[in-house]
């Protein structure tokens, strides 16, 4: 029985100088007796890892139903499901956040992150907008330089009909510009024509260009500053009026005015600017 008494007292003694020696060095090192940090994790082998090499956070279905606090600020999780408008990913506290504390995401598994950017080259062209749907990311690309007729004429008219309305499914969607040039080209495939000359083009060796909707049309004039930034004063948008695909009428369809930054329409006959759109 004393020998076993002294066998638990060795194990407590061996315990004790244990935590004295692990609070006298306040570097923690896992995998490693030389931490370069309070805490460092080294993986088994850095240049054959496996499977298990890695740090994995608290993972949460859903939020707390009640908030942390500042105590709680910089504190991470991963979230596995969506959540609200909060879609799964890296997220952490940040009690100061503006309007009001809240859960932040991190990385491009969230809603808030974008693997892309405005004025981006990609694509065949620069990028104008970026946004999501359903947590899967999209964009809109403009070409890098205005659309020119065989003559290298920059002033370009709408269609080769210019007084009856394109047939159906039409050409009046504000945001599908796509849509909208087939259904031109479909009624009037005049070479030269804004509709025609973007969906012949192949910028970047793409084949999927068109003329904007007028929304999309939008979207190019609010990037205009970083575009011609990235690209410079002779490849940047002109300081002038750009043709959409979004019919008004038999007679009409809508422009941009890069100038004053408003929409209006015009008489399908009026040559004017043309940029080429497409989507990823």
């Amino acid at each position: 029985m004393l020998k076993i008494m002294r066998i638990q007292i060795k194990y407590i003694l061996f315990i004790l100088l244990s935590f004295v020696a692990l609070m006298s060095n306040a570097q923690v090192g896992i995998n490693t007796t030389a931490p370069n940090a309070q805490l460092e994790i080294k993986s088994s082998d850095q240049a054959n890892p496996t499977i298990t090499d890695g740090l994995i956070i608290p993972k949460i279905d859903i939020f707390p139903s009640t908030n942390p606090t500042a105590a709680q600020q910089g504190m991470m999780v991963y979230l596995t499901t969506t959540s609200g408008v909060n879609f799964p990913g890296f997220y952490y506290w940040d009690n100061k956040a503006l309007p009001s504390p809240n859960w932040v995401a991190i990385g491009n598994g969230s809603s808030s992150s974008f693997t892309h950017y405005i004025g981006e080259l990609y694509g065949g062209g620069i990028v104008v907008a970026v946004w999501k749907e359903s947590g899967v990311e999209k964009g809109l690309i403009a070409s890098l330089v205005n659309m020119k007729t065989s003559s290298n004429n920059e002033l370009i008219g709408w269609s080769g009909t210019v007084n009856a309305l394109v047939p159906l499914p039409g050409a009046t969607s504000l945001v599908n510009g796509m849509s909208n040039t087939n259904a031109i080209v479909a009624q009037n495939a005049t070479a030269n024509m804004a509709a025609t000359i973007c969906k012949s083009f192949n910028g970047g060796g793409f084949n999927d260009w068109y003329l904007p909707s007028i929304w999309e049309l939008d979207e190019c004039y609010k990037a205009a500053f970083v575009v011609s930034s990235v690209l410079g004063s002779l490849n940047s948008f002109q300081y002038n009026t750009y043709w959409s695909s979004t019919e008004r009428d038999a007679n009409y369809a809508y422009y941009k005015y890069f100038d004053a930054g408003y929409n209006y329409y015009s008489t399908k006959g009026n040559t004017y600017y043309v940029r080429a759109v497409r989507r990823f």
